[in-house]
């Protein structure tokens, strides 16, 4: 079976201008919350649980960030389908509706990229 690539270089996350708003929501996501991953993973195809479920919080954020930005792009950009990021998406916004400590991480992080977009 041939190894799938990641359409997203490590340069787009590590590059730290500002106006970088697609590095800067994954590196809040993987560094600055209870997920604790590195944005290396979110950026990889491991699956597991706290990997998997950041990746799906960066989507639901590049989402709500640029509205432009369709399922089918977000996806490529992680070289995955759009049905995926479409179900990641939905499994945030029902993990929300359903757990207030992630609701909370969730404003959380929100409350942060609003602030930096200032």
């Amino acid at each position: 079976m041939k190894a799938r690539k990641k359409k997203i270089e490590m340069s787009d996350i590590l590059d730290n201008n500002p106006d970088n708003r697609f590095g800067f929501i994954v590196r809040i996501v993987a560094t600055d919350t209870e997920f604790n991953v590195e944005p290396e993973e979110i950026l990889s195809y491991l699956r597991a649980q706290p990997v998997a479920l950041a990746r799906q919080v960066v989507w639901y954020f590049l989402r709500r960030e640029f509205r432009f930005w369709g399922y089918n792009y977000i996806g490529k950009r992680f070289g995955l389908t759009h049905s995926t990021v479409i179900s990641g998406i939905k499994n945030v916004k029902n993990k929300m509706e359903t757990d207030p400590d992630f609701a909370a991480l969730i404003e959380r992080i929100k409350t942060k990229i609003e602030s930096e977009r200032k």
